[in-house]
């Protein structure tokens, strides 16, 4: 198996364990998204914190794949974006290629942004 695979399968286990207990309620009914139609400008500001740092990620992994030729490890990145409040990323590279998340530890959902080296930024949750 493969780094991309090996990657992938990392951050879909590290979605679904984020999910496993959040938010848990009576049978039957679900806990409210934060990032849903109905979001409070709150959560509205940090979605969108959390994008500009998923997209300051895929640039900065861009501009070392330029200089060095390799991807680097989150340890090695200049990010200079701070983490939004709630928010975690999780990223695996083995210099040839790349994939992270960003995801919210607080949202009932586990929503996040995930992107790779390919640069495209992709939105999900947990399974409900």
């Amino acid at each position: 198996m493969n780094i991309r695979r090996l990657t992938i399968a990392a951050i879909t286990a590290g979605v679904l364990a984020g999910t496993v207990g959040v938010g848990m309620q009576v049978r039957g009914q679900q806990p409210a998204c934060l990032h849903g139609s109905n979001a409070t400008q709150e959560q509205v500001a940090r979605r969108a914190s959390a994008l500009r740092l998923t997209r300051h990620i895929n640039t900065l992994q861009a501009a070392e794949s330029r200089r060095s030729g390799q991807y680097q490890s989150l340890a090695r990145l200049p990010i200079t974006q701070g983490i939004p409040e709630g928010f975690t990323i999780h990223l695996a590279s083995d210099g040839s290629n790349y994939a992270f998340s960003v995801k919210d530890t607080i949202d009932p959902c586990a929503f996040g942004f995930f992107s790779d080296e390919s640069g495209r930024i992709y939105q999900g949750e947990g399974i409900r």
